[in-house]
């Protein structure tokens, strides 16, 4: 598939060591969304976030070569304790995008996840390139709390922020 061996690697640095070394890997077979959303992804995941012990957010995208330069947000949930533990994909994106983000609409590309929970107890996932939005999740599960990808008249995503302006070459 690609090259894919491993998503979302561990890695150690021991006291004396002088390289980092790998350690576990989180996700060893490719979550069969990818292949439908990104089929052109090599197995490059990136950006990890954790919504608390057991949900951890994650990036992926098409890669470099697919014009379309799409990217998703995935979601693993860890079971089971100490060596024991498993890291399962929740068998669907979280979000998706497909746009450039460059361009005069606010679409966020689905990159760069972080989480926080506001004072209210409420959990909430940020993410984006050129344009940064935060949606909702329920706090339990990790997923959305309302269905649905981002659309411009979806108030389930709110815009929070927009980068600089890219100047045309």
């Amino acid at each position: 598939e690609n090259g894919y061996d491993c998503g979302l690697e561990t890695w150690t640095l021991n006291p004396g060591d002088a390289f980092w070394q790998p350690g576990r890997c989180l996700l060893r077979d490719k979550p069969a969304w990818i292949a439908e959303e990104l089929p052109t992804n090599d197995g490059a995941y990136w950006a990890p976030a954790f919504l608390d012990a057991d949900a951890l957010y994650y990036a992926v995208s098409s890669g470099f070569e697919d014009e379309a330069g799409g990217s998703c947000i995935g979601l693993l949930r860890a079971t089971g304790e100490g060596p024991e533990r498993r890291w399962e994909d929740a068998g669907q994106p979280i979000t998706c995008s497909f746009d450039d983000e460059r361009s005069d609409s606010p679409h966020p590309a689905a990159i760069d996840p972080a989480t926080f929970v506001d004072a209210q107890g409420r959990a909430w996932l940020l993410y984006g390139g050129g344009h940064i939005y935060a949606i909702e999740v329920d706090p339990d599960t990790g997923l959305p709390m309302r269905d649905g990808w981002w659309r411009e008249d979806s108030d389930d995503h709110v815009h929070l922020a927009n980068g600089p302006a890219v100047e045309p070459d």
